[in-house]
């Protein structure tokens, strides 16, 4: 059974992009996620954010993100829409 979440908590999220990862955390889980990045080596080249597939996702994240991929991946998405981005899934 996937663990309860807090609507409030869901709703309070944060995306923040540092050089070479992005953390996406939420509510009490402060320390959140890391998605890693690699920055581009030349003008108009994107960055590429590494997302892991549906099956390594719920292997690696913790319990309060392992069952929301699409709705956590959505949101990084959204918040990052300003960058010339490729996302890489596996």
């Amino acid at each position: 059974m996937p663990p309860q979440t807090d609507e409030n908590a869901t709703q309070n999220f944060r995306v923040h992009i540092g050089w070479k990862q992005l953390t996406y955390s939420e509510g009490e889980h402060a320390g959140g996620i890391k998605i890693y990045i690699d920055p581009p080596t030349r003008y108009g080249q994107p960055f590429a954010f590494y997302i892991p597939g549906e099956t390594r996702w719920r292997e690696v994240m913790p319990d309060w993100a392992a069952n929301r991929r699409g709705e956590i991946v959505a949101r990084i998405k959204d918040e990052c829409s300003h960058y010339h981005a490729e996302w890489v899934e596996g």
